[in-house]
């Protein structure tokens, strides 16, 4: 019999103090990244994946995305290569690129009043979403 399957090995990657949701206090957690592997008789032999970033509280143990600890798991998240700065022949250096705006302005408020409750009109070229057991009945799927 061989025993076979995934799971995920975590990787802590600091430890600090953050607000946890759940506990609504202070509270010691860990920044983890996770790679899932295909292992035999518990041996991990090839990886394949990688899963977000995150912080587990050590109290509650849930997890939660980066945006818990505010801007501070910026540096935690993984950064994409970054290719090497070619300099020109005479060795000046060119000014810094500007900063890219990383603020999105919030969704505007939902309507009040009957119209809220309306069905929204359909969107030229976009498929209307369907119920999913008229879907099972109409492709010959019953449940």
């Amino acid at each position: 019999m061989i025993i076979f399957g995934t799971y995920v090995l975590h990787k802590v990657l600091a430890t600090l103090g953050f607000v946890c949701p759940h506990c609504q206090g202070p509270v010691e957690g860990q920044v983890r990244r996770g790679r899932r592997w295909f292992h035999i008789f518990w041996i991990p032999l090839i990886p394949l994946g990688a899963q977000p970033e995150h912080v587990r509280c050590t109290r509650c143990r849930s997890m939660w995305a980066l945006a818990v600890l505010g801007p501070a798991g910026d540096q935690y998240r993984r950064v994409p290569p970054v290719a090497p700065l070619e300099l020109p022949a005479d060795g000046a250096v060119p000014p810094p690129p500007a900063p890219v705006a990383a603020y999105l302005p919030p969704p505007p408020p939902p309507p009040a009043g009957p119209e809220a409750w309306a069905a929204p009109s359909p969107v030229p070229g976009q498929v209307p979403v369907e119920d999913s057991e008229e879907w099972a009945r109409r492709n010959g799927l019953s449940r």
